[in-house]
């Protein structure tokens, strides 16, 4: 069944091979190594809900392209942020929801043959637990292969449909296996803390650290928490509103200051702002401007 519409909520494309009720398929794409489920593509610029539901194929992965997407899988929740890839896997109840609007892709297929099942074995032991995946380079991989469903249907198609999915497959369990070696109590959490006042105004995600030193998301926070008694998060906060103080004492606009440090809107670095240091972008600017006088 494939979809393709417009409203003024959202743009959605949908191409499903499955009754989603009942799990039977429905003339499925079959490649060498997979069984095509879904692929879709969802824009929707406001809230959103898909309910909870069991997952009926081996393996569904979700790219969220924008900020907004918090997904659950047997009710924990996560929020995710833009370049992190969701993984939830047969018999999890999963579902999906937004209240900022949100634009997100997602795939889901089967696994036919030894080999492949071997792959899904692989990260299902790295990331049945986990869920999420920090990992900006594999997009490219999951936007192309979207495209070529969105497109028209060329030579070749189902070859290349097959590899690209062993392509993000691979560079997953590889993420994967990186990510959770070698994880250590005594790595020094200063290498943790120079990264973020290296590169507070480049970090999309926090998650980044992960990419970085090999170390799972928990492990790092829970290091840097007992090293430094503050969390990672609200450090990395700290840098951007001490540097924002900066940008104010500079006049700089505050849409200039919102992009600068990574906020989507004015207002949003404003109630940030706010809720930092107890007073407004503009009531700082007015106070430390009498104090200079």
């Amino acid at each position: 069944m494939k979809n393709f519409y417009k409203t003024q909520h959202s743009i959605i494309f949908q191409e499903d091979f499955c009754n989603w009720e009942t799990g039977e398929l429905l003339s499925p794409i079959e490649t060498q190594n997979y069984t095509i489920v879904q692929v879709a593509e969802l824009y929707y610029n406001n809230a959103f809900k898909i309910n909870n539901h069991v997952q009926f194929c081996d393996l569904e992965i979700t790219f969220p392209i924008t900020n907004g997407l918090t997904c659950s899988t047997n009710d924990v929740l996560d929020k995710l942020q833009k370049h992190e890839f969701y993984l939830s896997f047969k018999g999890d109840r999963h579902s999906l929801f937004s209240r900022n609007g949100a634009r997100f892709q997602t795939f889901a297929i089967n696994f036919k043959n030894q080999n492949s099942i071997e792959l899904l074995n692989k990260i299902t032991a790295i990331f049945k637990e986990k869920n999420r995946l920090f990992m900006p380079n594999l997009s490219h991989f999951f936007t192309a292969l979207i495209g070529e469903f969105l497109s028209v249907k060329q030579e070749f198609f189902i070859q290349r449909i097959d590899g690209l999915i062993t392509e993000i497959l691979v560079l997953i369990a590889r993420m994967g296996k990186s990510v959770n070696a070698n994880l250590t109590p005594d790595k020094n959490p200063e290498d943790f803390k120079n990264y973020i006042d290296e590169h507070f105004l480049d970090i999309c995600s926090l998650d980044e650290l992960s990419t970085k030193f090999g170390y799972t998301y928990g492990h790092i926070c829970k290091t840097f928490k007992k090293a430094y008694d503050i969390t990672l998060v609200e450090y990395f906060l700290k840098k951007k509103m001490e540097y924002s103080v900066l940008l104010l004492k500079e006049n700089k606009p505050l849409t200039e200051i919102a992009e600068i440090t990574g906020y989507s809107t004015p207002y949003n670095f404003s109630r940030a702002f706010k809720k930092h240091f107890g007073v407004s972008p503009k009531g700082f600017k007015f106070s430390n401007t009498n104090r200079s006088a």
